[in-house]
């Protein structure tokens, strides 16, 4: 049986959606890494999980009303898999945090620190600091 190798079309769904526009070289890696962590027999098993994780976990909705401390929720004008427009949505589900924040960043994609780390960085910072 021959070993698992991830393909460059399972590398191309796992990070076109979430960089958008990056560098080629910056793609090369990722697809290179993404290849060379889940190939063979070690690596279909942590691919599998990956895979299995994301489909079977349950979603924060049905918790939300929990949700008792500050949340501070980054989004990207570019993301791709989650809009602005659904954060926005689901910060009102959020009646029980004594602190929720919304900061969106504009042209940042999913991986949003990929490009924007300084604004996400400073943003962690700034709210963290307010309760430590």
């Amino acid at each position: 049986m021959p070993l698992f190798q991830p393909s460059d079309a399972l590398a191309e769904l796992t990070f076109k959606p979430g960089f958008n526009d990056i560098p080629s070289e910056d793609y090369d890696f990722w697809v290179e890494t993404l290849q060379r962590v889940w190939s063979g027999d070690d690596g279909h098993r942590r691919a599998r999980m990956c895979v299995l994780n994301l489909r079977d976990r349950d979603g924060l909705h049905g918790r939300l009303f929990d949700i008792q401390c500050p949340v501070l929720r980054i989004y990207g004008t570019k993301n791709a898999i989650y809009s602005v427009r659904n954060a926005e949505d689901e910060m009102k589900l959020l009646p029980n945090s004594p602190d929720s924040k919304l900061l969106v960043v504009e042209g940042g994609a999913h991986y949003l620190n990929y490009r924007h780390h300084h604004e996400v960085d400073a943003a962690l910072i700034d709210f963290l600091g307010q309760y430590m």
